[in-house]
């Protein structure tokens, strides 16, 4: 998903945002930047996706202020930074971590009305100047051309079908993987990727956890009436605090209802890629996805003429070196 897909899937579940769900924590937490109610952004997930404290290292010294006199805070170069390493449990993996990194440099805008990437999305290139290729459905058809031609003209077009651009690239990748001599051990990873993972458990969970905040918060709300009648809190509190938790009572409510229908549309999701299944008893893979993508192809360079260089993320055996160039380069009038 892009950071914007992320950001609607959030609201859509009922996940508070770090601001919101400190206040709804009780702590006491202003921004001054803040205007309005506080809402995810792309920002705050590319902030969260960036965040070493994960990982399970201790990150200070970011900003800092220029002088005693004037408190204005500056940030700081990334090598300033005062980093310790191990310092508490990480909850994301070191690979996992890196991907994200890599993943966030490339163009993954999602196309209208839909939250999900496009297989190629954000690894096509030009060969020529280097710019992202554009996709374009023209009747029954999508077709990617060079980003540069289509905004200014200076390049070429660099065009290639989307079904001739994935046939070819899904023959090149199954006579690659051939090569290599660890292939169980690259199909065990890319089949236990985050991107392939069955998300059962993981809504299960948050399901669960959605329900038991909406009990609480439902508990709370019943107690602040004889609170008031108590005197222990003053009308105007006794309102307030009510608005505040009927509001979050309404959302989780909502995030519930979307959490039931994705649990419902998920159920049937087999407890292993059936992609990888078949591969293990066929040893080559009948179609590609975004996760195969993602795992094992670095980037793809569309020549004029609808040539590709592929490079792959993995690398074969010394044995097979003098192979990979052919297999790098394939003709797409030839797929």
């Amino acid at each position: 998903m892009s950071k914007a897909g992320i950001v609607k899937r959030l609201i859509e579940l009922g996940v508070p945002c770090p601001t919101a769900y400190k206040r709804q924590s009780g702590m006491n937490y202003h921004n001054p930047t803040l205007v309005g109610q506080p809402q995810w952004s792309a920002s705050s997930v590319r902030t969260i996706l960036q965040n070493r404290m994960y990982l399970g290292h201790m990150v200070q010294g970011k900003q800092r202020v220029k002088s005693y006199k004037v408190h204005t805070r500056v940030n700081l170069a990334e090598d300033a930074w005062f980093v310790k390493e191990n310092t508490h449990e990480p909850i994301v993996e070191q690979a996992i971590f890196e991907q994200a990194q890599e993943l966030m440099l490339r163009d993954t805008r999602t196309p209208p009305n839909s939250s999900r990437l496009h297989p190629f999305s954000g690894f096509l290139r030009c060969a020529d100047c280097e710019k992202a290729m554009c996709r374009r459905p023209v009747k029954q058809l999508v077709y990617y051309a060079c980003r540069t031609h289509t905004t200014t003209g200076l390049c070429s077009r660099h065009s290639i079908r989307h079904d001739r651009l994935e046939g070819v690239v899904l023959a090149v990748l199954n006579r690659q993987i051939d090569l290599l001599e660890n292939l169980d051990a690259l199909i065990d990873s890319v089949a236990s990727a985050p991107a392939e993972r069955p998300a059962t458990q993981r809504l299960e969970r948050a399901l669960q956890l959605r329900r038991g905040e909406l009990a609480k918060t439902q508990a709370l709300c019943d107690g602040l009436y004889g609170d008031w009648k108590a005197g222990i809190i003053t009308f105007e509190a006794y309102q307030r605090m009510k608005a505040a938790h009927e509001e979050k009572e309404a959302a989780l409510k909502h995030g519930i209802v979307n959490l039931e229908a994705e649990l419902h549309n998920a159920a049937d999701t087999a407890p292993h890629n059936p992609g990888f299944e078949a591969f293990r008893e066929r040893r080559t893979f009948a179609e590609l996805n975004r996760g195969l993508v993602v795992e094992l192809i670095h980037e793809i360079h569309i020549h004029e003429g609808g040539d590709l260089e592929i490079t792959f993320t993995f690398q074969a055996p010394q044995s097979a070196q003098c192979a990979l160039p052919a297999l790098a380069i394939c003709a797409g009038s030839r797929a």
